[in-house]
């Protein structure tokens, strides 16, 4: 005998919406790498006396660079005030030139290129805890960098390091500087984005 009741009507289920390219790794790692590279460009602008003495990349910043100044240096600006000397009068003939002062890493530098590093190789991760990290390192990056500019300009002082001189030592940092800070803020941002829309996804409350 058969049966009078209809069949039940199927069940669609409607497939998972698509992250979009903020749910992906890709917005992350992308500006992470641009901010990594960017230490690469011009950091700092040494100038004396209004001209450019020398510039200094992000890398130099990090592991070390010459002061290209005629004397011994102790300081990233010390030894400039023999300039003034050299410009007066020729050094003698028998007077042994002294080889160009190292400057030590500067630690902020340091500090912000390896949370650059860590934060890229945080950026692959699927794992939420990896995008959370992202994040973090990302502000923490800004923040060094911004330290880097206070150190420095504190060091430098008021924008004349040898007073009572008629020569002026200041420094510039270039618009390279500034985009890398903006480079790091967005990796964080679009870390968080991704963090945001993957803990929607699977249902996790963020």
């Amino acid at each position: 005998m058969e049966s009078n009741q209809p069949n039940p009507a199927p069940v669609y289920y409607a497939p998972p919406a698509k992250p979009g390219v903020f749910g992906t790794r890709i917005p992350s790692a992308v500006t992470y790498a641009i901010a990594v590279l960017l230490f690469l460009m011009p950091f700092l602008d040494i100038r004396c006396n209004n001209m450019s003495l020398q510039t200094v990349n992000g890398i130099q910043l990090a592991t070390g660079f010459q002061v290209k100044s005629p004397g011994k240096a102790n300081g990233l600006f010390d030894g400039l005030e023999k300039l003034k000397d050299s410009e007066e009068k020729e050094p003698a003939a028998t007077e042994t030139k002294e080889k160009p002062e190292r400057k030590a890493p500067n630690p902020y530098a340091m500090a912000s290129l390896a949370l650059g590093v860590a934060g890229l190789l945080l950026s692959f991760l699927k794992f939420r805890s990896g995008m959370a990290g992202a994040v973090i390192t990302g502000v923490l990056a800004a923040g060094a960098l911004i330290g880097l500019l206070v150190d420095l300009k504190k060091e430098i002082g008021s924008g004349s390091l040898l007073k009572d001189k008629p020569i002026s030592v200041s420094i510039e940092f270039t618009q390279w500087f500034y985009i890398t800070i903006v480079a790091f803020l967005a990796a964080a941002v679009c870390s968080w984005m991704r963090f945001r829309i993957t803990g929607k996804q699977s249902g996790t409350n963020v």
